[in-house]
């Protein structure tokens, strides 16, 4: 598949022997994911030659480059940033899809993607756990907005205190000593 996606671009000469290693540490992923860590590697190498391009016309007006072929690192910086897409829930599904399909058999049910790997969360559950957050969101925002109100409260309280007015300093003196 990797092959396949790169056939056109301008590659390196052990950028083929480097894309057994890649398709091993990409196992999962599906072919929409391949091909976009492709094309991100092909966009880096391409960045790359026009910032040299760049470079060498500051340094010197007649100098010229040719473009950047594609090497293992332009796919290990891609790499970096690429996620599976397919779940291994999903992706076994489709093999079971694929073996049944192949068999002769009827295809299995899917699962609701849900669930987690018990099966256990319906939609109710979901919506529980989603209204615990809820809850303790604002739970949490109720007391940061009380201790940002006792912030203000005390810095106001010490700046009258040292402004001279000694009642106030005294009442709060009494309340600090209980």
């Amino acid at each position: 598949m990797l092959s396949a996606c790169l056939r056109k671009a301008p590659a390196e000469p052990d950028l083929p022997d480097a894309l057994g290693f890649i398709a091993d540490a990409t196992d999962g992923f599906s072919g929409a994911d391949l091909n976009a860590i492709c094309e991100r590697a092909v966009q880096i190498a391409v960045r790359e030659s026009i910032q040299l391009q760049r470079e060498l016309a500051d340094a010197d007006a007649d100098a010229t480059s040719t473009p950047s072929a594609l090497s293992t690192r332009h796919l290990e910086i891609a790499m970096q940033s690429a996620r599976r897409s397919v779940s291994d829930a999903d992706a076994a599904w489709y093999s079971a899809v694929a073996e049944a399909a192949s068999a002769g058999r009827p295809l299995p049910e899917r699962r609701s993607t849900a669930q987690d790997e018990d099966g256990d969360d319906d939609l109710a559950s979901l919506q529980q756990r989603l209204q615990r957050m809820v809850e303790e969101v604002k739970e949490a925002s109720r007391w940061e907005r009380g201790w940002a109100t006792a912030k203000q409260n005390t810095e106001a309280c010490l700046a009258r205190a040292d402004t001279g007015d000694d009642t106030l300093h005294s009442a709060w003196q009494e309340h600090m000593v209980v």
